[in-house]
């Protein structure tokens, strides 16, 4: 049985398109367009969108304001399958049956200083300073894509992380595995009646 078919928690995700003429159909989920800094590298193997409504807050807010003069804007809301909720900060051990990660708020010490350690040995590998992360923020979180390919980290359905974007703070998410998204869930806004291409 697959992470997505087991008992499983769910978590919300969003994703804002802007476009400068009318709304497609469909619209396709693919590289974000969030505000990003221009040095930040996204990881690859997975689909990038954003975390929740508050960690997106920044990014709705400024996308709004920036269509409300020329062009449309649509708002993906789905939900994601990710195992087992854990409440509290989460363990290495966790991963067994709670599939989503979120750097730094929802993670343990522990978690933290594993992922910090291989962090800066990739990044050391090529010939990079040490960082912070998860603690701060980097821009080298193609590194994610070396993580999800670690055990326990590849277990992971989705990696939540903090990113600071030219219109304030926002949490980005990463889902390695599309399959744990809930097709039935998938709302358009604003009142959309379009298909979603993922």
């Amino acid at each position: 049985m697959s992470n997505s078919e087991s008992n499983s928690s769910q978590i919300g995700a969003v994703s804002v398109l802007r476009f400068p003429g009318e709304v497609p159909d469909p619209v396709v989920l693919g590289a974000p367009n969030f505000y990003q800094k221009e040095g930040l590298i996204l990881p690859k193997k997975g689909l990038t969108v954003m975390y929740g409504h508050r960690g997106s807050s920044n990014v709705l807010r400024a996308s709004m304001l920036e269509t409300s003069n020329s062009g449309s804007l649509a708002i993906v809301s789905f939900k994601v399958n990710v195992g087992r909720w854990n409440p509290n900060k989460q363990k290495l051990e966790d991963l067994e049956d709670s599939f989503f990660i979120n750097l730094p708020s929802r993670s343990s010490s522990e978690l933290m200083n594993d992922v910090n350690e291989k962090w800066n040995a990739w990044l050391a590998e090529e010939g990079k300073p040490p960082e912070k992360f998860p603690r701060e923020t980097s821009n080298n979180m193609y590194l994610l894509d070396k993580l999800i390919e670690t055990p326990p980290y590849n277990k992971a359905v989705a990696i939540a992380f903090d990113v600071v974007t030219s219109v304030g703070a926002a949490k980005f998410m990463t889902i390695f595995d599309t399959s744990a998204i809930d097709t039935e869930s998938v709302v358009v806004g604003p009142g959309l009646d379009v298909g979603v291409q993922i």
